[in-house]
């Protein structure tokens, strides 16, 4: 395999035991953007455990994916590929010669990756997006279950399964094959009362149906977290359903996950006996970024929000680099919030300048909406909720607007409160200055007064009835009172 750090599209083929999906990756340092997703259901391990054979109808719809992804990645001019298959082909009698056919009449090199392999991909794929996971990462396909210990960012040991999805549909005893495995898996890796990084589409359908039974206020399921009672009680609310097309309506899921969920359920209940999981994160990354990182040799431990933030900042930014001038006049406004607070505050300064192409009747709305929708690693609900309501503060947002619209129930008053003070900073330093190095001055917070020291040359420049008003703002939202001095 070959590597590239050279900031060029790279693409990933996944030839797995339920589906083949391909990702074309534009590779732009930490904080890269999928160019291209496509994923068909060709179900290769249907059948897998009885006949030792590739399904013969997934077999030809898979060749005929693999062709199509070829041709596109003709078109997508991609500087590097990686196609690797998992359990189902490396399991399979027919697999070697499959992987022969393909190379044959695709062009494409098929590389077969053992279970650990594959947990060492998805668990960099899970770093890609979270570079401080810490816990273990657990990645369902159709004919495996991997797992991969996570300390603080550093990968650790490794333990693989039959425990797929198409394995316990298919087998006469699922609760005693889970049980067995789990027990083995148990002396291998050190998982419990860690939090679970839940890799997969299997996971993907089976947390999307808890975040709908829960009503929770956002629709994105990438760091969606719940517990271990929640995801029981949502167990019993998918046995409830007649009819898993009822169930994938409901649930905005496919009629083929909707499907297997009553399966995938059964591990989570086996989770609590052997592993007792704090709690369980989605993660929409795992192998095929994993595979991606290797190819463009990604620094994981580097932090992707802030690479994320500076590449957005330099692309849409009228004044590319003013943000981190900003942050450095505004830190002592932000230096007494949470650590975690301070870092969105610092991202904020960052973005602070994107959306000033938008009508400025719609900049608020949109500057909320912005994190929310956007594909930044790195950052919790939590923590897009803080930016959002950092960023339409910035842009003039009204208290008694926000609250109407936000997904109040992830924030405390204090959280909602502190995001106010950073949009307000924001919205007050970023009219003094249109890209000119020029000194700001200094800011100084104590108990009763928010304090402004500049030079006196710079009087012309940095003072004004609108500053002023912007700079009480500030104040207001920090219960003190205004001073400026002159130097």
């Amino acid at each position: 395999m070959t590597h590239c750090s050279d900031g060029s599209r790279v693409a990933v083929i996944d030839i797995g035991s339920n589906s083949v999906q391909m990702s074309i990756i534009d590779s732009v340092e930490r904080a890269p953007h999928h160019f291209y997703n496509e994923k068909v259901t060709c179900l290769l391990g249907k059948g897998l455990r009885e006949s030792g054979a590739l399904n013969p109808e997934g077999r030809i719809k898979a060749l005929s994916t693999l062709r199509r992804f070829a041709n596109l990645l003709k078109q997508a001019n991609a500087s590097h590929v990686r196609c690797v298959a998992t359990a189902a082909v490396r399991a399979a009698e027919d697999g070697p010669a499959f992987c022969e056919e393909v190379q044959l009449r695709c062009g494409i090199e098929v590389e077969v990756i053992d279970g650990l392999q594959e947990a060492d991909l998805a668990a960099k794929g899970v770093l890609w997006s979270n570079y401080r996971a810490d816990g273990i990462v657990c990645d369902i396909g159709g004919s495996s279950l991997e797992f991969c210990e996570l300390d603080n960012g550093k990968i650790g040991q490794q333990a693989t399964t039959p425990l797929g999805a198409l394995t316990l549909m298919e087998s006469q005893s699922p609760d005693a094959l889970i049980s067995t495995e789990l027990k083995r898996v148990s002396k291998q890796i050190q998982a419990n009362g860690r939090p679970f990084y839940l890799v997969g589409g299997g996971w993907r359908a089976l947390l999307k149906a808890d975040l709908v039974r829960n009503q929770y206020p956002l629709s994105i399921l990438h760091n969606y977290q719940t517990t271990q009672s929640s995801l029981q009680d949502t167990s019993q609310w998918i046995a409830g359903f007649n009819d898993t097309s009822e169930m994938a309506k409901v649930c905005g899921i496919s009629k083929a996950r909707a499907d297997i969920l009553t399966y995938i359920a059964k591990l989570p209940r086996a989770f609590k006996t052997h592993f007792a999981p704090s709690n369980y994160h989605v993660s929409a990354y795992g192998l095929r970024e994993g595979a991606a990182a290797c190819i463009t040799q990604t620094d994981l431990d580097a932090d992707p929000l802030f690479r994320g933030a500076s590449q957005y900042d330099y692309q849409l930014s009228r004044f590319p680099g003013f943000g981190e001038v900003l942050h450095e006049f505004l830190y002592p406004l932000f230096d007494t919030l949470p650590n975690w607070e301070q870092r969105i505050a610092h991202c904020a300064a960052l973005l602070h300048d994107i959306n000033w192409q938008i009508h400025p009747d719609y900049r608020a709305q949109a500057s909320f909406n912005w994190p929310l929708q956007t594909s930044l690693l790195g950052i919790t609900h939590k923590e897009r909720l803080f930016l959002g309501l950092a960023l339409t503060f910035r842009y003039g947002a009204k208290s008694r607007d926000v609250e109407k619209r936000t997904s109040a129930s992830l924030l405390s008053a204090e959280e909602m409160t502190n995001a106010k003070v950073v949009g307000r900073a924001l919205r007050f330093g970023a009219m003094l200055s249109l890209g000119e190095q020029y000194s700001l001055g200094q800011l100084a917070v104590d108990e009763t007064t928010l304090r402004w020291q500049f030079p006196a040359t710079t009087f012309e420049t940095l003072s004004g009835s609108v500053v002023e008003t912007r700079l009480n703002a500030v104040a207001k939202a920090l219960g003190k009172s205004v001073k400026i001095v002159l130097t």
